[in-house]
């Protein structure tokens, strides 16, 4: 389904306007090949017959500032068309992963979100930030929009459960010499050996247990506790839990409120399908994607049961092992959490969460919510692509 199916070989004495009825006018993911079969350039567009014609227009009429005279060394033009935004970068990140094997990680890099990892089973663990989640013996907490706020996320993470700061010293436990934050009271150092590191270890899964819960819920029950403690009049327990709510504001903004572990980022994803009233449908779920197909208007009395039914039998949030994905898989989740997180409702597509309840009412409204703009939610050329800088490698 992500695969540039459909191919248009091009003359060495090209006519661009000969090609230009076997190129639709309609938005795709496309690849400029070379006669050898190298890629020359990846890119996704909302337009395939303008975007290609402009970039093999003839010398007169290329734009000057163009580095690489695509028209002298295209030989091929392979593209797949596609209904959404969702579907185009999807497309693009897997044949970026194929045609570019060494370096699509640059190409992939603006389709990003971050995540809080850590690996429970290592002797010292410690929280980091990466740009992708899963991995074997991983757990992952995301997603969250962009770096700087993962940044304040894990920050808060450490003020709230007293981590360790400098994991060097961590590593020469018991031997090390404490930080200054151990006399600030703010570590209870396990690097010298003032408590064992069992101990330590029962703080980080405290912290994975408050990054695994939502930040609204967590918020409400503190707004709660800190109410109860005042109307008794204990005053300090409510200054203390006010603290408790002014370290979750980083969780509460828009980049992180959607932090949770990825053993619970399970989604049914809902794209625009290739005519009116057709849609395209994913799930997400505990670390990968899976395309589940289309849904036709002619059919949604037929089809919209038989999908609620997979859903239906869909384990339970948490019981899927989601540390055992392939990078690929990361990659794919990741993708789709870059589109969770957009702010142009149009571009994101509708992501419902698997934890909530759904039925046929709710899956035709999701699809007239999509379909009523008649705007494409592909925007113009995006050369995300390899360039002619490295057209050559």
């Amino acid at each position: 389904m992500t695969s540039l199916h459909q191919a248009v070989e091009l003359p060495c004495d090209l006519d661009v306007d000969s090609v230009r009825p076997d190129l639709p006018a309609k938005p795709a993911c496309y690849l400029l090949e070379a006669e050898d079969g190298r890629p020359v350039l990846l890119s996704t567009t909302a337009n395939l017959r303008g975007a290609v014609t402009g970039r093999l227009a003839s010398d007169e009429l290329r734009q000057p500032s163009r580095r690489v005279d695509y028209r002298a060394v295209t030989r091929r033009v392979r593209f797949r068309c596609v209904c959404s935004s969702f579907e185009a970068n999807l497309v693009y990140l897997e044949n970026a992963r194929l045609y570019y094997p060494k370096t699509y990680g640059e190409l992939i890099k603006h389709y990003r979100a971050y995540w809080l990892t850590i690996r429970p089973d290592d002797e010292y663990p410690r929280f980091l930030i990466r740009h992708a989640p899963g991995g074997r013996g991983v757990v992952s907490f995301g997603p969250i929009r962009d770096h700087a706020s993962a940044k304040r996320v894990l920050d808060d993470l450490v003020d709230r459960f007293d981590l360790c700061r400098y994991h060097e010293l961590l590593l020469q436990t018991p031997n090390a010499t404490p930080c200054a934050y151990e006399e600030m009271g703010k570590c209870p150092a396990p690097c010298d050996g003032r408590i064992p590191m069992s101990a330590y270890y029962q703080q980080l899964a405290e912290a994975r247990d408050w990054l695994g819960r939502p930040a609204l819920e967590i918020a409400g029950d503190l707004k709660r506790r800190m109410k109860e403690a005042a109307d008794a009049k204990a005053f300090e327990v409510a200054v203390e839990i006010k603290n408790q709510l002014e370290n979750l504001k980083s969780r509460l903004s828009p980049a992180a409120l959607k932090v949770g572990a990825l053993a619970d980022f399970n989604y049914l994803v809902i794209q625009k399908g290739n005519r009116k009233g057709s849609a395209r449908c994913y799930f997400v779920r505990s670390g990968v994607l899976e395309p589940l197909g289309q849904l036709q208007p002619e059919r949604l009395a037929l089809q919209i049961p038989y999908l609620l039914k997979q859903i239906e039998h869909f384990p339970e949030p948490g019981t899927l092992d989601s540390s055992e994905g392939s990078p690929a898989d990361g990659e794919r989740v990741n993708l789709a959490a870059w589109h969770l997180l957009l702010e142009n409702e149009g571009k994101r597509g509708v992501f419902h969460p698997l934890s909530l309840s759904l039925d046929e009412e709710m899956i035709t409204g999701y699809i007239e919510q999509l379909w009523s703009k008649a705007v494409s939610d592909i925007g113009p050329e995006v050369d995300d692509a390899q360039d002619s800088e490295s057209d050559s490698n």
